[in-house]
């Protein structure tokens, strides 16, 4: 891809190197480089730069190539079916469909690798559009995959095979709109990244989908409340779990706020890029913005600390989740289960933005569940106190946000680096400090450092509510908010 962008003899010479370079050292099948989904990366690639790799080179080398494209068509279409994560079913099976598509003699490829494409695709969305994965990176690549492959159909007069995509494009394309936060990037939640805006705009650009981002995804757990160029995105859905267990947070009712280009609340990120060190922390309750009891996460990790890629075992079930507009605003009610089977309580989390937006009030409540009594009870005596557990409300806070505490720990200044100041309340008895935090930018060597504000408190009785307001203080300038 940078070859292509670049373009020029120096470009086409280094880009015909490496190709070289893989075949005499890869040709044969065996290894990373050999597995589905890298195989079928690798066959999209070469497919759309053929010109940049084959334009006056030398035969010898293009019948190499040729052939090479052909041996691993033929390889993804035994093999891409084996693959369990729908994404890398999708991956390999385009490699099958672009060596029809593109390799002379191979058309024969175009349709089973088409079918699967289909298939895998379905297997990757939800009914509402959603990625089944809870990630919106991965819808984002998805819907790039899909709709790159549509277009180049088209060209080559597959009109047919085209039109079979649409259903699935139209599916996806609002869902990726519904989880774009600050500037047109995307919410992070379950490994997901920011991603660029641009990108973001190009793909959907190209996807022809115009309707707007509704508002709920039943399916797949964002309910979105947005006003006044203010979003909100609730996680209000259990964890991804089977194939997708070894990359899923435990992160139930996690929220992410952003006023207009300027992200205030957030996630810490994927630490997937910097190891096991910060890989498995990330995806821990603690680096979300939301509730946890006795510095726990109410879904349970398998397997050894500090192994990387821990199965989530029992995940938090969502067991209420509404949400309504009128003319006063938008509100969201989700619930989950989490800290029943431990401390005998269900996470209540309620919010509401107001019409124009300058307005986000928040009830957390830790309320008994079924049994919970005698739960609870149990959870005193093994701590050898009266009191109910500790719980925390964490609001991780993007870089660049300063925050000061103030109102004896009732209240917490944010100020944006556009200048724009928001006021964050606590109600009830809980305490409000401001602690480190840090922010996951994949390609950079460390975590970026962050601030978070942490409402602390104990359970003290059978139903526990702690009422937080976040209030626009001032707007940033026209000209500081670009």
């Amino acid at each position: 891809e940078h070859f292509r962008a670049a373009d020029g003899e120096t470009a086409r010479q280094a880009a015909r190197k490496m190709t070289d370079g893989w075949l005499h050292r890869h040709g044969r099948a065996g290894g990373l480089p050999w597995r589905p989904p890298v195989v079928g990366d690798r066959i999209v690639a070469w497919c759309m730069s053929a010109n940049l790799l084959t334009e006056n080179a030398e035969m010898v080398y293009r019948t190499d190539l040729f052939r090479s494209l052909a041996a691993q068509g033929r390889y993804l279409r035994r093999t891409a079916v084996s693959e369990a994560i729908p994404r890398d079913r999708l991956r390999a099976a385009l490699g099958v469909a672009y060596v029809g598509l593109c390799v002379e003699g191979e058309g024969g490829l175009l349709k089973p690798g088409m079918d699967g494409v289909l298939a895998a695709a379905r297997a990757c969305l939800a009914g509402d559009g959603g990625p089944h994965s809870r990630n919106p990176s991965d819808l984002l690549d998805i819907l790039r995959m899909l709709v790159q492959v549509r277009e180049d159909l088209k060209a080559a007069g597959e009109g047919a095979m085209a039109g079979a995509l649409a259903p699935l494009i139209e599916r996806a394309a609002p869902m990726l709109r519904m989880l774009r936060l600050g500037g047109g990037s995307l919410a992070m939640f379950h490994g997901g990244r920011e991603e660029a805006a641009a990108l973001v705009d190009l793909i959907l650009v190209e996807s022809g989908d115009t309707r707007p981002a509704p508002e709920s995804a039943p399916d797949t757990g964002y309910p979105r409340l947005s006003a006044g160029g203010i979003a909100a995105v609730l996680d209000a859905g259990s964890p991804a779990e089977g194939t997708y267990a070894r990359s899923s947070h435990a992160a139930p009712l996690a929220l992410s706020f952003a006023s207009g280009a300027q992200r205030i609340i957030v996630n810490c990120g994927s630490g997937v890029h910097l190891g096991a060190d910060w890989e498995g922390p990330c995806r821990a309750s603690a680096a979300h913005s939301t509730l946890t009891v006795a510095e726990r996460s109410p879904c349970e990790f398998q397997d050894r600390v500090n192994t990387r890629f821990r199965r989530l075992g029992r995940v938090a079930r969502i067991v209420d989740s509404q949400s309504q507009r009128d003319e006063s605003g938008i509100w969201t009610l989700a619930a989950h289960d989490g800290y029943a089977a431990r401390h005998g309580l269900i996470h209540y989390r309620r919010l509401f933005l107001d019409a124009d937006g300058g307005d986000l009030r928040g009830e957390d409540t830790l309320t008994l569940a079924k049994g919970g009594a005698r739960v609870l009870e149990r959870s005193r005596a093994k701590r050898k106190s009266p009191d109910g557990p500790h719980f925390a409300i964490r609001f991780h806070l993007h870089p660049g946000a300063e925050a000061e505490t103030g109102l004896r720990g009732r209240a917490t200044t944010i100020t944006l680096p556009c200048g724009e100041v928001w006021l964050l309340r606590s109600g009830g008895e809980a305490r409000m400090r401001v602690e480190p935090s840090v922010h996951m930018r994949p390609g950079l060597p460390a975590p970026l450092p962050a601030l978070q504000v942490v409402f602390t408190g104990r359970v003290l009785s059978y139903a526990t509510t702690i009422d937080w307001t976040l209030t626009r203080m001032s707007e940033a300038s026209a000209s500081t908010r670009s």
